[in-house]
């Protein structure tokens, strides 16, 4: 028996095994059918790729993408035999494409046997929940599920310079003022970790420095690395704003960790300070999307004066 074939698992009317290179046009195809809502997965997939199927081993717990199979034999499988209907990245996360509902407890029974521990399951909305209504109760619980996420793509620029031309002065507020949004550098890292602390904190629920600091400052440390973050000083040098590259692929971005400082709230620096930011995204990158929580009325209020609107629905379940 080969090693992809000892990797496989048969369920009563799919196919689910590792995807290698020459699955790598179906998987593209699937990607390109949602690049936005499938950004995490183009950005892994150009960071990674595919591995070669001689390389396989049969190891325990598989990392990767994932792909479920229909049999087919219709004259277009030119004698394949079976063809791409879905597919699943599992790794440190779980993010499903075009998972069929049929498959759900079938993809769940493999997620289980690998007895991975995933940091969250996301995606869009109908996939991620279908599949956590197969695998609920028989992994850890959740500290947070988060049913409904508006994923949203910036669909208009043509407000963005007069937004970010309007002034940072507030001569009333008795803080430091605030300079324009830049790009940051790897030196302006021990002013960003406070204020990536501080949003993470208020946006997850918990201290990241608590549970994995190492962790934490390595990504932090990356994102600056590979010009991934932008800020705004105040005239002090504390970080009044930032935002990051969350996810990048080709063209395409995903913000996060979008973060206004709490003493500055309420002073109508959001907009403009938002609007620089994307006005110097877009030089670089051609697609800019982000994704928020439903309830977080101010949030989706700020995205959509800056010219965003919802084209999908996320799901996410946070372990």
């Amino acid at each position: 028996m080969s090693l992809l074939s000892l990797l496989q698992t048969r369920g009563p009317r799919a196919l689910i095994r590792p995807l290698t290179q020459e699955d790598r046009p179906a998987l593209e195809v699937m990607i390109a059918r949602d690049p936005v809502g499938y950004l995490f997965a183009a950005e892994q997939l150009e960071l990674w790729g595919l591995p070669n199927a001689r390389q396989l081993a049969p190891y325990r717990r598989q990392q990767g993408f994932l792909g479920i199979f229909e049999a087919d034999e219709t004259p277009e499988s030119q004698g394949t035999g079976s063809r791409l209907v879905g597919a699943l990245w599992l790794g440190a996360n779980c993010l499903p494409l075009d998972l069929p509902a049929a498959y759900y407890r079938q993809v769940a029974r493999y997620i289980l046997r690998q007895k991975r521990q995933v940091g969250s399951i996301f995606g869009p909305q109908a996939q991620v929940l279908g599949l956590w209504e197969k695998i609920s109760g028989r992994m850890p619980s959740p500290f947070d599920l988060r049913p409904s996420q508006p994923l949203l793509a910036l669909t208009s620029y043509e407000q963005l310079a007069s937004l970010a031309a309007r002034p940072l002065d507030r001569p009333q507020l008795k803080l430091p003022q605030v300079l324009p949004v830049r790009w940051a550098q790897p030196a302006d890292g021990p002013s960003l970790l406070p204020a990536s602390v501080a949003m993470f904190t208020e946006e997850v629920g918990y201290d990241p420095m608590i549970r994995d600091p190492r962790g934490y400052s390595q990504r932090l440390d990356q994102l600056l690395g590979s010009g991934r973050s932008l800020l705004a000083l105040n005239r002090e040098g504390v970080v009044v704003f930032k935002v990051d590259l969350g996810l990048v692929a080709g063209q395409d971005c995903q913000l996060q960790g979008v973060w206004l400082h709490p003493a500055y709230r309420g002073q109508k620096l959001a907009v403009p300070l938002l609007a620089q930011a994307l006005q110097l995204i877009s030089q670089r990158y051609r697609r800019i999307s982000l994704y928020v929580n439903n309830y977080n009325q101010p949030a989706r209020a700020l995205y959509a004066r800056c010219g965003f609107e919802q084209v999908g629905t996320y799901a996410s379940i946070l372990f």
